[in-house]
């Protein structure tokens, strides 16, 4: 009898199945897509590329990101930078306490025509449009006007370094004090945001001032490029608020908001937090008003949405200032941005006007533009040099108060051109965001406080509102669809 054929009990492999099913070089298509696929390379940013392990704060060098992490973290010590922080916050309390405090000598006109409210109290109703107020702080010029007021400031005509000067990802010190402090302090203190990127060595370098133009705290300039005439590049006017309660309530805003809300997150000196319109957490963008009080309750008050609204207010004088004061260019900027952003300005009581209360009064405006939609408050705030980027082309500052000497440094330069600006009360400064720019490092200066407001447009406002939209879109079809 013959032998039954064995047969193999082994299984088939998926490749000798296909091979045996479809052409060769859909065979071979389909078992190559099987295997595993290599790990994706880690995308180096520009940042990163700058920054080589040479430059790794020496004499430690560090061949990958994670032995850096690792020996940061080796230093830290949290009691320490807790008490660090304590010693911030009472400083920034008593900052806040010694503007509320301030004694300001300003003769506000009679208004005695004003009606009383109808309880008999001395309260009056707002004063629409009043023309001293107006002319003290130069609303509203008209292009003469505006024109005579610029060509009173001095024009200077720069070029740009071979080489920015501090160069990009370096802290600029203006003493061997303030490297020092520095350089310990960040040694052993936590990262505010613990996300891999942020974790990258930046090195400190002393600053030569006989290398840059310095602008002192008396002198106002605008800087153009001389080879582009027509846009300037800095602009900075000294004096800029002609009423010292206004400048007081400005100072107010910027001190409450650095108290009563979150920090943006940045491991660098100093508070920053931001107002009016933001783009949402990453996690879950949406266009909103800040949402980042401490106290959640708050927030969701009537008292919460009121002190918005009236900083909405301050922060519209403000900018209607600018637009009187600053050139048209840079103010323009925003408005155009603005409008093909289709992003709206930051609310205030009224709907088309604003209004502020100084002393017993308060003044209302029907006229000129609600402030733009974002800004952000800070206080003692330094930043290495840098280039932000931003739905528009500038950048507006107001430094409300601020009580050191400008040779402890803390001051702001622009980096492109190598000018150095020194810090000064009452201050309105203006430069291109795209420029390489930051703030010197501070020495340990007991007490030292410097606060003041910005205007700023995110790149991520317009997509943060597309999505609010979408999402909102989302809500009505689904109620609909419930409905029928």
């Amino acid at each position: 009898m013959a032998k039954s054929k064995q047969i193999d009990s082994k299984t088939p492999r998926k490749e000798d199945i296909l091979h045996q099913t479809l052409p060769p070089k859909l065979a071979r298509k389909h078992t190559s897509s099987d295997k595993a696929t290599p790990a994706k390379r880690k995308r180096v940013s520009q940042k990163e590329k700058r920054l080589a392990t040479d430059n790794a704060e020496p004499p430690v060098r560090y061949v990958k990101q994670t032995d850096y992490i690792n020996a940061r973290k080796q230093h830290f010590d949290e009691k320490r930078a807790s008490r660090d922080e304590a010693a911030d916050k009472q400083v920034q309390d008593n900052a806040f306490r010694d503007v509320k405090a301030r004694v300001c000598n300003v003769e506000r006109s009679t208004h005695d025509n004003q009606a009383s409210t109808s309880d008999g109290s001395s309260e009056s109703e707002p004063i629409i449009n009043d023309p001293t107020l107006i002319h003290d702080l130069g609303l509203y010029r008209n292009q003469v006007e505006h024109t005579t007021y610029l060509s009173r400031l001095e024009h200077k005509y720069v070029e740009p370094l071979k080489e920015a000067y501090p160069p990009l990802d370096h802290w600029a010190s203006e003493s061997l004090e303030a490297t020092r402090y520095w350089n310990e302090r960040r040694r052993y203190t936590p990262l505010k945001d613990g996300r891999e990127l942020r974790w990258i060595p930046v090195p400190v370098m002393q600053l030569d001032r006989s290398k840059m133009t310095v602008v002192r705290p008396d002198e106002s300039i605008i800087f153009y490029d001389a080879a582009n005439p027509a846009k300037p590049i800095l602009c900075i006017i000294r004096d800029f608020v002609r009423d010292e309660e206004v400048v007081k309530a400005l100072g107010v805003l910027s001190m409450r908001a650095t108290i009563e809300r979150r920090d943006v997150r940045r491991d660098d000196p100093g508070f920053m937090v931001n107002v009016g319109y933001t783009a949402g957490p990453i996690d879950n963008r949406g266009f909103a008003t800040a949402q980042n009080m401490h106290s959640k309750k708050k927030a969701a008050s009537e008292a919460g949405k009121q002190q918005d609204l009236e900083d909405g207010g301050w922060l519209a004088l403000l900018w209607n200032i600018m637009l009187s004061s600053l050139p048209r260019v840079i103010t323009k900027d925003y408005d155009d941005c603005m409008a093909k952003l289709d992003v709206p300005r930051m609310a205030t009581f009224q709907k088309d006007a604003y209004e502020v209360k100084l002393g017993k009064y308060t003044y209302q405006f029907t006229e000129g533009h609600l402030a733009p939609s974002a800004g952000v408050t800070a206080f003692n705030y330094q930043k290495e040099t840098h280039t932000d980027k931003n739905a528009n082309r500038y950048m507006i500052s107001f430094t409300c108060h601020s009580s050191a000497d400008p040779a402890s440094g803390g001051n702001f330069y622009l980096a492109k051109y190598g000018i150095l600006v020194e810090q000064a009360s009452n201050t309105c400064v203006a430069w291109l965001t795209k420029d390489a720019h930051g703030t010197t490092v501070a020495n340990p200066v007991p007490g030292r406080q410097n606060y003041g407001v910005s205007f700023d447009l995110p790149l991520k406002l317009a997509a943060a509102k597309k999505n609010s939209e979408r999402k909102e879109a989302g809500k009505v079809e689904e109620g609909a669809g419930k409905e029928e």
